[in-house]
């Protein structure tokens, strides 16, 4: 003897109410996805050691050292030359640029970091003189974002104390996380 249940007006009914919220649960999912583009902000006090090998800083992870196997898939690389301050875009497969041709900009607040920028990958030293006076400056850069694989802009704020770039501190970086334009503002607090 073989048993068929009929479905009940009751169980049709949940049924349907579950499928219309499968729905509405997969458009929210698709609206917080659209909306998780975001611009990070990063307060630090890396001081960078006036040597070859500098610092190493992945900027997604804000993992940082002097050792670049110590930091997997590190964005930028500001070391000395031996007689002024330099930068790296290196890191493992990554297309990696700082702002300006033939040497990096020092950008101004309002500068805008974007796919339209002029990048380079220049570890020369005379591709970073604007960054090797005493005070605040500005790298703008692109980065390859191993966690969403997106190249984001972005830029990383300076502090310079001395001459021919050190001492320096990196006191911070900002970029937008899903590879839109980002506008250089004040330090965040």
């Amino acid at each position: 003897m073989t048993l068929q249940l009929q479905p009940s007006s009751k169980r049709t009914t949940l049924v349907r109410q579950l499928g219309l919220c499968a729905l509405g649960l997969a458009g929210t999912f698709a609206a917080v996805a659209d909306a998780s583009a975001v611009v990070i902000n990063r307060v630090a006090s890396i001081s960078v050691p006036n040597d070859t090998d500098g610092i190493y800083l992945n900027l997604v992870t804000g993992v940082s050292n002097s050792n670049a196997g110590l930091v997997p898939g590190y964005d930028i690389n500001p070391y000395s030359t031996g007689t002024s301050l330099a930068f790296y875009f290196g890191g493992t497969g990554a297309p990696n640029f700082g702002v300006g041709s033939p040497a990096y900009t020092d950008l101004t607040v309002g500068s805008v970091v974007s796919a339209a920028s002029v990048f380079q990958q220049s570890a020369q030293t005379v591709a970073s003189t604007a960054f090797q006076s005493a005070g605040n400056h500005i790298l703008g850069l692109s980065f390859l974002n191993e966690a969403t694989g997106v190249t984001n802009y972005g830029y990383l704020r300076l502090n310079v104390s001395g001459t021919a770039g050190f001492p320096v501190t990196i006191t911070g970086w900002s970029y937008e996380n899903m590879g839109a334009a980002i506008t250089v503002a004040v330090v965040p607090e």
